[in-house]
């Protein structure tokens, strides 16, 4: 796809080039690659002879194109009910069903479906389960990385700090619903002197400061 992309860029049959593929998310965007692939497969037809020798690969890899696209529909499918309501008996209950009903599809299109999604939905499948039986089936288990990246979203948002300052003990109550009353407790019951023997135990000098107590140690 690369080659193809060098070849091409500024040429006629610009407008059949691959998606770019950044190197620290390559892997992210093979379902950017798939719809791509899928466009060029359901136009082959139509494609002029050179575009078709130059892009023979994507012909060579439709079922690897297929596989990825039942996937896809999976994960879309799959990440719709537990990145918002979380893994419970209920959602697992849901998505089993789901899943049934969308591999019945896939084998109805009359290319059957690949291996490697049944693999795949398999492990997905464990998965659930595997955090039912940890956590038990009376709870609802949070498991989404965008509860992280908005947590971390909040603390890049108050200012554009450049290191970690004592702000990250903040980084607890970001979830929270914090009131009056708990701040009350807070002050109340927490004194700097505290605080600061905390800092001094469990944390250590930022590279900044490492830095700069360096520099007035030669400018001495």
């Amino acid at each position: 796809m690369n080659e193809t992309r060098a070849k091409w860029s500024l040429s006629e049959q610009a407008l059949y080039l691959p998606p770019t593929l950044r190197n620290k998310a390559r892997f992210h965007q093979m379902f950017v690659v798939y719809k791509w692939a899928e466009i060029i497969l359901i136009n082959w037809d139509n494609l002029s002879q050179k575009v078709k020798d130059e892009l023979v690969y994507v012909q060579q890899g439709k079922e690897l194109v297929q596989n990825l696209k039942q996937i896809h529909i999976l994960i879309e499918a799959f990440s719709a009910i537990f990145k918002s309501k979380g893994v419970s008996t209920h959602t697992q209950e849901t998505w089993l069903a789901l899943s049934d009903k969308i591999m019945e599809q896939f084998a109805a299109e009359g290319k059957g479906v690949d291996p490697k999604t049944q693999k795949y939905l398999q492990v997905m499948n464990d998965y659930v389960a595997n955090l039912i039986a940890e956590f038990g089936d009376e709870c609802q288990i949070l498991c989404c990385s965008d509860v992280i990246e908005s947590i971390f979203g909040k603390y890049k948002n108050k200012g554009g700090c450049k290191i970690i300052t004592d702000d990250a003990l903040n980084i607890a109550s970001y979830p929270e619903k914090i009131t009056k009353e708990d701040v009350l407790l807070a002050m109340g019951t927490k004194h700097i002197k505290s605080i600061l023997e905390w800092k001094h135990e469990n944390t250590t000098r930022s590279m900044l400061k490492q830095k700069r107590e360096l520099l007035k140690k030669m400018a001495a």
